[in-house]
C-alpha cells in the first residue's frame, strides 16, 4: 500500500473539521425545513414528533452495522497490539539476540 493512500488512513484533521461542520449546517436546516414542510401540509406537532422518533429509530437501525464493524474493528485492533507486544522480546539484550539471528 502506498504511503499516502487513503486506505485505512483516518482522516486529516482538516477533513474531520470541514465534516463536522457541514453536519452542523445541513443537519439542521434540513430538520426545519422538514418539520415546515409537514406543518404547512397540516401534521400536528404530535404527528411531526412521533415521525421524527420513527425515523431516529430508522436510521439508528440502518446504521448498526457500520457502528457494530467500527466496534468490533476496535477490539480486533486492541487484540492484535496485545499480542505484539506480548511477542516482543523482553529486554535489550534480547532484542539484540533476535537482530544476530536475524542476520
Amino acid at each position: 500500500m502506498a504511503v499516502k493512500s487513503p486506505d485505512g488512513m483516518p482522516p486529516t484533521h482538516r477533513n474531520r473539521r470541514i465534516g463536522w461542520i457541514l453536519l452542523s449546517i445541513a443537519l439542521p436546516l434540513v430538520l426545519l425545513a422538514g418539520v415546515t414542510w409537514a406543518i404547512i401540509e397540516g401534521m400536528s406537532a404530535r404527528a411531526v414528533i412521533g415521525y421524527g422518533i420513527a425515523g431516529l429509530i430508522a436510521v439508528g437501525l440502518g446504521a448498526w452495522p457500520a457502528w457494530g464493524a467500527a466496534l468490533s474493528r476496535g477490539k480486533e485492533e486492541r487484540a492484535a497490539r496485545k499480542q505484539a507486544v506480548a511477542e516482543q522480546p523482553a529486554g535489550p539484550e534480547a532484542r539484540q539476540a533476535q537482530e544476530r539471528n536475524a542476520v
